[in-house]
């Protein structure tokens, strides 16, 4: 009986503090476009071994590709986003979306189908914010 009460009561707990998805994500971003910028290069430290011996020392010079997320936010701003670390393959299709600043960038929220809540929160880093042209 204490174990049912106790589950009743996480329950209603968790819907009464579940709240609007509005106060949690008080921002909404509208994103229009994105781009893959790629770096110009890309070098790696020599891995040791002598100069002469092409198997020792090797350099990289590849390229990497970042991805650009251009949005504008309700706040006034236009945000250049980038995704974090760890989530390089996210990424936002047009339209809009809530977000929430934190310490180190944007929380973004992706809807779910039923549009009552979030079915993926990833965030992105703000590369630059500026103000939106008038």
């Amino acid at each position: 009986m204490k174990k049912a009460l106790a589950a009743m009561m996480v329950l209603f707990v968790g819907v009464a503090f579940a709240g609007d998805l509005s106060k949690k994500f008080p921002l909404t971003i509208n994103v229009t476009g994105m781009e893959n910028v790629e770096s110009q290069y890309e070098s790696g430290g020599a891995s040791g071994g002598h100069v002469g011996n092409f198997g020792s020392a090797s350099s990289k010079y590849g390229h990497t590709v970042t991805k650009h997320i251009y949005a504008n936010g309700s706040d006034g701003l236009t945000y250049d986003l980038t995704p974090m670390s760890g989530y390089q393959d996210e990424i936002l299709l047009p339209g809009s979306y809530l977000a929430r600043a934190e310490k180190y960038g944007l929380r973004v929220c992706k809807p779910n189908d039923k549009g009552d809540g979030c079915s993926r929160q990833t965030t992105f880093r703000v590369v630059a914010a500026k103000p939106a042209q008038q």
